[in-house]
C-alpha cells in the first residue's frame, strides 16, 4: 500500500494492486472521488460500515465531554469514552479533530463552512464531522468550520 501511495507524487495515474483498477490524472475532485472509493474498497465496505458511525458518535461524546460541568458525570462519561477509543483502536481507526488548527486549502474535506481568506490567515474554528481513517485509508474527510485569525 505505501508503494501506491508513493504513486500520487507521480499524478499520471494512481493504481492500487489488489484491485487492479487505475486513477488517471483529470479532473482533480473526480480524481480524489475516484480514489475514495477505491480506498474505501480497500478498508472493507462491511467494517466501514460499522466503524465509521461508532467512530462519529466517539468523537461526539469526546467534544460534548469537553463542554461538560458537573465533574462526576465527566468522570463517568470519561471511562466511556476510552472504552470506545479502545475498540475503534483495535479495530485499526484513528479520529482526528482540526479545531484551532490552521486551515490549509489544499486538504481534502467533505465540506467547508465559510469562506477562508486569500491571504492564508484562516483557521479551523471547529468541525461538524471528524477526519476517521480505518486501517491507514480515509473513509471520511471530515467537515470543518473555517473563520480568519482572531
Amino acid at each position: 500500500m505505501l508503494d501506491d501511495l508513493r504513486q500520487l507524487l507521480f499524478p499520471r495515474e494512481f493504481r492500487i494492486r489488489a484491485s487492479r483498477t487505475a486513477v488517471t490524472a483529470g479532473d482533480p475532485d473526480q480524481m480524489m472521488e475516484a480514489l475514495s472509493t477505491l480506498m474505501r474498497e480497500e478498508a472493507g465496505a462491511a467494517d466501514m460500515d460499522v466503524i465509521l458511525p461508532v467512530a462519529n458518535e466517539t468523537w461526539r461524546l469526546g467534544k460534548r465531554l469537553e463542554k461538560m460541568s458537573d465533574e462526576t458525570q465527566r468522570l463517568r462519561l470519561t471511562a466511556v469514552l476510552r472504552g470506545l477509543q479502545e475498540v475503534l483502536d483495535k479495530q485499526g481507526a484513528q479520529v482526528f479533530d482540526f479545531t484551532g488548527q490552521e486551515y490549509n486549502p489544499d486538504e481534502t474535506w467533505d465540506k467547508v463552512i465559510g469562506t477562508p481568506a486569500n491571504d492564508g490567515s484562516a483557521r479551523v474554528a471547529d468541525m461538524t464531522a471528524p477526519r476517521i481513517f480505518l486501517r491507514g485509508a480515509m473513509i471520511q474527510a471530515g467537515t470543518v468550520i473555517v473563520r480568519g485569525k482572531d
